[in-house]
């Protein structure tokens, strides 16, 4: 696909937020992220544990191995504290988490690791974490390509297979004994965990996030053991403060104290240079690193591992035909099922002979994704920051996917910008397309960053300005801000893009979040503006969508991209009326609303 996109970078600037404590403790209570403050979220970027607050199943299995560690070193081994200690644990954090699905599933997975670490055969867990991650594919196919069910399921397998070598090894170099309990060896015991987990989903955090943290196993021994009181303390404030809340304030204080020792270590260490490492990575370096981790491990379990394979590798292939005899018929038809759902899932995500457009559920803001049969996706808007688009795309865009051709912010306010942050983070950008105007919000800031650290070609939008896709659609810009063609200085809102994309004989119009007085003005403009599908200006709001300019578009079909419950009263129930000839969506009704078109025809699914 060329993208023809022509304009000059511009640039901007932002300023600190304060530090939020308590929305800290929101986030790792419930996964909550929105009131962080964008510094301190950047900074547990840096440091590797962004895992923290966002409810992964990484964090699941960080906590299980600690609490686990914690639980036999104040009560021994041969007592069963210890283990009903860090299975409550886990089911109570996945509990208070509203047990969403990426933590169900690792809660399944770390409860199977730690009932065959208390019976005593711990390396007997991978059998069962296997047949449970298969179960859940045959469940699910597409969770196979979802990043956390990856954490999780690598995470596991690294308390599974990597921490008893760390433990083993640290203890010997340390002197300590095996049953030995120590403050020692509690921190070694804890060291191996985070090392164990952090070395499993290193290559899955690479090549999703392109960013390493060298500070990842250091500052996760370090904030790690801060975690169950901050929750603990977080859920007693919430509970007991219905109650009694002078007794809440004094539980809030304790809390507050792990909190801030958490922000201190998290941020101190984001400022190392070089605490995080950009990267770039194939899918090719994810199963390489795991093929060379796999060799490591099995000549790590054998004293003589080339021997070994050499007087037996001749019985081996010997034996392979009488080992497939004996193999009982039902996982034959297991593993087949599990591998022709892995196919058909890869087959039916595969682009199809139609252009696709997606108006994603994302609250109280706009986010649209523009996909073409070839397979290239154009993304408009992101979305306010708590809209979690990176979900939104994953459900979307097939599995392996991870670039964007085309990013075009509409205009700078957060319920547009917000959501971007994340995807410049997580997905390969290659150029970016804006308008002119520019904000002071941390969101924009940390936007405008991003792209100049991803080295995303950027364009500033101007009116005319056309952007080819695949030779067969193309997109116009008919507003690009500025001064509005009547003259007036434009206003934020009025500084949006609006654009019109035409494919074959169906063309849509997004009005972003312009006026009246613009819409007016683009009826003298000259463009063509008449379509059949409209993404209606400003969420509803009863200051656009004027009769004239609805007459000028005379659309079939009108998308509103609008939260449920907004305190804007959005939409309006004049715009509702004036859009009477056409048929109305809405995201809080209908949630994400996919339209696909062949360029003839024009089909509408709803998320319900």
């Amino acid at each position: 696909m060329a993208l023809r996109v022509e304009g000059a970078a511009v640039s901007g600037h932002g300023e600190r937020a304060p530090r939020a404590p308590s929305s800290l403790a929101q986030a790792i209570l419930l996964g909550k992220r929105s009131g962080v403050p964008p510094e301190l979220d950047e900074a547990f970027f840096r440091t590797g544990t962004t895992h923290i607050i966002a409810v992964s199943g990484l964090n699941v299995a960080i906590v299980a191995g600690l609490v686990l560690s914690l639980g036999a070193w104040l009560f021994g081994r041969r007592r069963p504290a210890y283990f009903v200690l860090a299975i409550g644990s886990v089911w109570g954090y996945a509990a208070l988490t509203g047990l969403e699905a990426p933590v169900l599933r690792a809660a399944i997975m770390g409860s199977l690791w730690l009932v065959a670490d208390y019976i005593g055969r711990p390396r007997n867990a991978l059998p069962s974490l296997l047949l449970a991650a298969a179960v859940m594919i045959g469940i699910d196919p597409a969770i196979v390509g979802d990043v956390s069910f990856q954490l999780s399921f690598a995470s596991m397998a690294g308390l599974i297979l990597l921490t008893p070598l760390f433990q083993s090894l640290s203890r010997r170099l340390c002197g300590i004994g095996a049953e030995q309990r120590t403050p020692a060896a509690f921190v070694v015991d804890s060291l191996s965990v985070t090392l164990g987990a952090v070395l499993a989903t290193l290559p899955i955090v690479a090549f999703y996030f392109h960013q390493v943290s060298l500070m990842a196993l250091p500052a996760n021994l370090l904030v790690l053991p801060a975690v169950p009181f901050i929750m603990g303390a977080a859920a007693l404030v919430a509970i007991v403060g219905l109650f009694a809340p002078p007794a809440a304030q004094v539980l809030g204080w304790v809390a507050w104290l792990f909190l801030t020792y958490m922000i201190e270590v998290v941020e101190s260490l984001g400022r190392v240079p070089f605490a995080s490492v950009p990267v770039k990575v194939e899918s090719a370096f994810v199963w390489g690193y795991y093929i060379l981790l796999g060799v490591g491990l099995w000549a790590a379990s054998s004293r003589s591992a080339a021997r070994v394979a050499a007087r037996k590798f001749g019985a081996a292939v010997s034996s392979a035909l009488r080992l497939g005899r004996r193999i009982p018929g039902r996982f034959v038809v297991v593993s087949l099922v599990v591998v022709a759902a892995l196919v058909w899932s890869a087959a039916f995500a595969l682009p199809d002979t139609r252009l696709h457009v997606f108006f994603f559920d994302v609250g109280q803001g706009d986010a649209i994704l523009v996909s073409t049969p070839s397979g290239h996706h154009i993304l408009i808007d992101g979305g306010p920051a708590r809209a979690d688009i990176d979900a939104r795309l994953g459900d979307a865009l097939p599995f392996w996917e991870r670039t964007i051709d085309l990013v075009v912010l509409t205009h700078p306010h957060e319920d547009h910008v917000g959501g971007l942050v994340d995807v410049l983070r997580r997905y390969e950008v290659k150029r970016v397309l804006e308008s002119s105007t520019e904000s002071d919000s941390w969101a924009y800031a940390e936007w405008r960053r991003l792209v100049d650290e991803e080295g995303a070609a950027r364009s500033v939008a101007s009116e005319g300005q056309r952007v080819s896709l695949d030779g067969e659609a193309l997109i116009e810009v008919l507003h690009a801000g500025g001064a509005d063609p009547g003259g007036r200085a434009s206003s934020v809102d009025d500084s949006s893009l609006v654009l019109r994309l035409t494919w074959g004989n169906v063309s849509m119009v997004f009005a972003g979040d312009i006026g009246a007085d613009t819409e007016r003005d683009l009826l003298d403009s000259g463009f063509n503006l008449t379509s059949p599908v409209l993404k209606v200006a400003h969420h509803g709001s009863d200051s656009s969508s004027c009769e004239d300019f609805l007459a000028g578009v005379d659309p079939q079909v009108a998308v509103i991209s609008v939260g449920s419950d907004n305190t804007f009263g959005h939409p309006s129930g004049e715009v509702l009326e004036r859009l009477n000839g056409a048929t109305v969506y809405r995201t809080d009704q209908q949630g994400t609303i996919e339209l696909s078109t062949d360029g003839k025809r024009l089909w509408v699914k709803t998320e319900r």
